[in-house]
């Protein structure tokens, strides 16, 4: 029997180039919901922990200056504001964001935490989060510390 050649050939057809698509197509569409799931639950673990620091930062200086500090979570705006209070007005010192996806919801009505120079603080109770990844922020006001819990 005569083998049959393909001379000239050195390239793939039309039909195995789109089999090749349709495979990484199959392949993207099951990895991108996984992947933002991932860049979900990163922006959150972030914002916990910014949160976390705020009112370390905050408690500290209104031991140190002995003023009042806030952190006031502004949910419309998606924003974490820092503030300090002087000549009872509140200024601003720095503001971190929120994730625009993140549901955050106040459990006590409070949307802030004061922080008072005695080194304690309000006492603040709220949850963040949807889905399997919930986590409760909660306040120790006798000692002026922020606690995060993942929910189960």
């Amino acid at each position: 029997m005569a083998a049959i050649s393909r001379k000239g050939s050195g390239g793939f057809t039309l039909l195995e180039l789109l089999f090749v698509l349709f495979i990484l197509t199959v392949l993207f569409s099951a990895a991108i919901p996984r992947m933002n799931n991932a860049i979900g639950s990163i922006e959150t673990r972030n914002f916990l922990s910014d949160l976390v620091a705020f009112s370390g930062y905050a408690r500290a200086k209104s031991v140190s200056s002995s003023f009042q500090y806030r952190i006031r979570l502004d949910l419309d705006e998606k924003k974490i504001l820092l503030e300090t209070k002087a000549d009872e007005k509140w200024r601003i010192e720095r503001i971190g964001r929120i994730p625009k996806k993140l549901p955050i919801e106040p459990l006590n009505g409070e949307k802030s935490i004061l922080f008072y120079p005695d080194g304690s603080c309000s006492d603040f109770s709220a949850r963040a989060g949807s889905g399997v990844l919930r986590y409760r922020v909660t306040t120790n006001p006798s000692c002026g510390v922020v606690n995060v819990i993942q929910e189960p």
